[in-house]
């Protein structure tokens, strides 16, 4: 069982931003409403906004609950990973205690629509033995 609290994974938080040389955005470098019209994403643990990072269309998303592990974890990959399926991750925004993540903005349909599909299509074309 692990025994780290909230406040050792906040200090690996730390850490990982620092290692991995993660950009910490201003928000005045942000243009962000956080508007009902600007949402693209809800999650359990997040929404995610539509906005600008300078002049680029960027998703933005907001941390309303923090597991610590799973961000540190989070971090470490998005941090690392580079390949042209996967939205870039600009940086950070932490500012009054929230944690904000911001990413490049991708347009088209969501990952939603698209497991839709496929768990419609492989229901409707079960072969059965």
């Amino acid at each position: 069982m692990d025994s780290r609290t909230d406040d050792d994974y906040f200090i690996i938080c730390q850490k990982l931003i620092e290692i991995n040389k993660i950009k910490i955005i201003s928000m005045d470098e942000m243009k962000l409403s956080k508007i009902d019209k600007d949402i693209i994403g809800l999650g359990g643990q997040a929404v995610v906004y539509h906005g600008l990072y300078g002049d680029i269309p960027v998703a933005v998303k907001v941390l309303t609950e923090i597991d610590w592990k799973s961000l540190s974890n989070e971090l470490i990959i998005i941090a690392n990973i580079v390949h042209d399926n996967i939205p870039k991750f600009y940086g950070m925004i932490i500012e009054n205690s929230k944690i904000e993540m911001v990413f490049e903005y991708v347009e088209g349909k969501t990952l939603d629509n698209f497991s839709e599909k496929c768990f419609a299509y492989f229901s409707d074309n079960q072969n059965t033995i």
